[in-house]
């Protein structure tokens, strides 16, 4: 048994051995961030052409990351952000988690984190949120969360998975209690959450905020989705008989006299 085993060594360190050194690094980068065996980490950067972003997300998004997670690592990792006498992570705790993990506290992953986790409070993330919601991101450290960033931030291209995550911001972002959003914090949702998908975007903000200046119903919410969905860029495709909410019949006059002015500032 003991020489069987040492063949299989030598064998092992005979294929590292024909690695570049650039990949030999990327293989060991890719066992710490997967917790996994050099055969492991070798077989899916062999698929990437040893890019380690995408070999590290296809191992995370395969059945070979199952039983990565180490619990241990996670009740660590939640005890170095939770309140000292709480069993939860809050506002001071999330600030120094988005400095270890290098990403401003307003970019839209930690909207998405928050929607993993299944948290039911703006800005706190509970033990069972943070522990079960780690776990199903299959991440048990900084460095492995850091490389899932861009797959996490990919699963919202997705129409259907999107509006998920859209309707979830909604009842995640509201004061404990209340039914609707205040204009300043649906408006800064939508910069963060619509940034790149809407064209009019910055003149539906300035609208609610300047004109409609009431709190945001989730009837607006959700129907707003569906008018960008429907209706777009173009809003020749508005249809003035459609059920839309007035807030958007409003918006939509708005917008068509916005238009106008600034034609004739042009032609001037």
């Amino acid at each position: 048994m003991g020489v069987r085993n040492q063949e299989k060594t030598q064998k092992k360190q005979k294929k590292m051995n024909r690695l570049s050194k650039a990949n030999k690094e990327k293989v060991k980068q890719f066992m710490a961030l997967g917790n996994c065996n050099e055969k492991v980490a070798i077989e899916f950067l062999k698929k990437a052409d040893y890019n380690l972003n995408p070999a590290i997300d296809q191992f995370f998004a395969s059945d070979a990351s199952a039983i990565i997670v180490d619990r241990k690592k996670l009740e660590a990792l939640f005890s170095q952000f939770k309140e000292p006498n709480e069993d939860k992570i809050g506002v001071n705790g999330l600030v120094k988690f988005c400095e270890q993990l290098e990403v401003d506290p307003s970019d839209i992953i930690m909207l998405i984190f928050a929607w993993k986790l299944k948290a039911t409070v703006m800005c706190e993330f509970t033990h069972s949120e943070f522990i079960e919601g780690m776990s199903q991101i299959r991440a048990d450290s900084i460095e492995t969360l850091k490389s899932r960033i861009p797959s996490l931030k990919s699963e919202i291209d997705d129409e259907t998975t999107f509006k998920s995550f859209y309707n979830f911001s909604f009842t995640y972002s509201r004061d404990p209690g209340a039914k609707s959003l205040g204009i300043e914090t649906a408006t800064a949702l939508w910069s963060i959450i619509l940034v790149g998908r809407w064209k009019h975007l910055d003149l539906w903000n300035k609208f609610v905020l300047e004109q409609y200046k009431h709190s945001i119903s989730k009837d607006t919410w959700t129907m707003l989705y569906d008018f960008i969905r429907d209706v777009g860029d173009d809003l020749d495709k508005y249809d003035a008989e459609g059920a839309w909410p007035v807030v958007i019949d409003e918006f939509v006059q708005f917008a068509k006299k916005t238009k106008i002015e600034e034609e004739k500032v042009t032609k001037d």
